[in-house]
């Protein structure tokens, strides 16, 4: 019977050693699962998203490009756009107004009210 109780002890030995070590593992991944995550947050909160007016599929369409961050991965962000490719008027640089701006300043822009007048600020 000393023989049976042995086997049975070294049974529940090994079975608490091996839970012991599962738990162990487990709290370990999740441990690096819990870091992983947090880079990820760090990542996505400290790259300055690009308005997605702005992003581009070539940066051929920009005239200066932004470190800013698009949705599509290859997309170029343009800090400013080649004038063809513009429509808004904060693409152009510009404010809508209603009051006088200087005819080399004027753009035209799809988000102006029809009493406006897209004015590139100097």
């Amino acid at each position: 019977m000393a023989a049976n109780e042995k086997v049975t002890l070294n049974s529940r030995l090994s079975r608490t050693v091996v839970t012991k070590l599962s738990t162990m593992k487990i709290a370990r991944l999740s441990h690096l699962s819990a870091i992983l995550f947090c880079i990820y947050l760090i990542h996505s909160v400290a790259a300055e998203k690009c308005p997605s007016e702005n992003c581009m599929t070539s940066s051929d369409k920009c005239l200066e490009t932004s470190d800013k961050v698009c949705e599509n991965p290859g997309d170029s962000c343009c800090s400013v756009l080649k004038s063809e490719y513009a429509s808004l008027c904060h693409q152009f640089g510009g404010l809508c107004r209603s009051d006088f701006c200087g005819p080399k300043l004027r753009r035209r822009a799809n988000d102006c009210a029809d009493n406006e007048v897209c004015c590139v600020l100097v």
